[in-house]
């Protein structure tokens, strides 16, 4: 539960980047127009491809976080099985154990 609201809360504090980011970098992509004239165009360049970078880092990051994930799924429930297979054994060691009548 906790996660949840950590992200609501994240979501509340973020919100606002969707409205303000594009329009910060229309305005910094038009006052650079004004100040350096075509060489804007480099800086726009440089902020595509940057983009274009990141989303592909980003893809290949979330493939594997996936992979990661069902590799710590498949350990955890093996550990799982080995804790209960313990418990069983302790079980049954106890049980024999109590049962026994000393003469």
């Amino acid at each position: 539960m906790q996660v949840n609201t950590q992200s609501l809360v994240e979501f509340g504090q973020n919100v606002h980047i969707l409205w303000s980011a594009p329009l910060e970098i229309l305005l910094v992509f038009v006052l650079l127009w004004f100040y350096v004239g075509w060489s804007m165009l480099a800086g726009l360049a440089v902020f595509l491809a940057s983009g274009i970078f990141s989303s592909f880092i980003s893809g290949k990051y979330s493939r594997l976080e996936v992979l990661i994930n069902k590799t710590k799924d498949a350990r955890i429930k093996m550990m799982n099985e080995i804790l209960n297979g313990i418990k069983v054994i302790i079980d049954l060691y106890s049980l024999d154990f109590h049962n026994l009548e000393v003469h």
